[in-house]
């Protein structure tokens, strides 16, 4: 899971005024750590929203493909039927 980006300064600030962390939070994250006072507009503008509460999913881009090609040895086929055979005669 991705982290929600927040300055902690503007975190502490907005939960003295007795906001949950988790809307403090959101807050900061949507208003892009603007402001404190952007945060409490905010806030205020949507304390009726039903999910204010919760914290934002945030994307991330994960780069999974590998530099190199892999490639599967005769000796890796080997031992991958070696293991499935093991495990077939053990479930007998």
């Amino acid at each position: 899971m991705a982290f929600l980006e927040v300055k902690q300064k503007l975190l502490r600030k907005v939960e003295s005024l007795g906001f949950s962390r988790a809307r403090a939070a959101r807050a900061l994250h949507v208003t892009g750590n603007a402001s404190f006072e952007d945060a409490i507009d905010w806030i205020v503008h949507h304390e009726n929203d039903p999910d204010i509460d919760q914290v934002p999913l945030v994307a991330i881009e994960i780069d999974i493909e590998s530099p190199e090609p892999f490639h599967i040895t005769e000796e890796t086929k080997k031992k991958a039927n070696e293991l499935r055979y093991d495990a077939r005669i053990c479930s007998l």
